[in-house]
């Protein structure tokens, strides 16, 4: 095994003990790309070091138009990352803001669960001498991602919204990381057509 490959391997056996993340299947979700996923949980930790405190702050000032944004996010983000528990609290939250209801005790019974993982998350990443390897671009699975897009974005499927983030990963520091963040404003705001002329697009430039 390469030291790569060992490094990875011992990573994904860390996260098998972070409480709250079920990596086994998560891993199974996106297909075995373990240095995929290893980078989308890494980048989960970075950008949800503050998330409770923020979600927090905006509940107090009646913010639920952008609370409900970030819980829907969240309920991707860790469902990708295999936080099962997170997601479905989030997606609870989401749902819940959407009727229009504000519900204190499942926010920070929420906040907690997420502050809980991170740390962990983030001590097992400063505690490794190592960090994961950067993701190369993988032209044929991005393709393949694409094209799968195309479909429910033709159906005005919301699941559309489901292959961002794996899109994202995939095409970070890749020309195509900006078109992906466009589709995904897009796909956010229920503009599907638009989204879909830019899906088109970059297929016919990646043939």
């Amino acid at each position: 095994m390469s030291s790569t490959a060992d490094n990875e391997a011992q990573t994904f056996e860390k996260l098998k003990l972070i409480d709250n993340i079920d990596a086994t299947k998560a891993l199974r979700c996106m297909s075995g790309h373990t240095r995929l996923y290893l980078k989308l949980v890494k980048d989960f930790t970075s950008e949800h070091q503050q998330r409770s405190e923020e979600m927090t702050h905006l509940f107090a000032t009646k913010d639920w138009t952008v609370l409900r944004r970030r819980a829907h996010s969240l309920k991707t983000f860790s469902a990708y990352a295999g936080a099962y528990q997170i997601s479905t609290l989030a997606a609870d939250m989401e749902a819940q803001l959407g009727k229009d209801e504000h519900n204190k005790t499942l926010l920070d019974t929420l906040c907690t669960a997420l502050d809980a993982m991170v740390s962990q998350l983030s001590k097992m990443y400063n505690a490794s001498a190592k960090a994961p390897a950067e993701v190369n671009f993988d032209k044929t699975q991005f393709k393949q991602t694409l094209t799968t897009l195309v479909s429910l974005l033709e159906q005005s499927d919301i699941g559309a919204e489901d292959l961002l983030p794996t899109l994202a990963q995939m095409s970070e520091h890749s020309e195509y990381q900006q078109d992906i963040k466009s589709v995904a404003e897009f796909v956010e705001d229920i503009e599907f057509d638009e989204a879909l002329e830019i899906v088109k697009q970059l297929l016919v430039k990646l043939d």
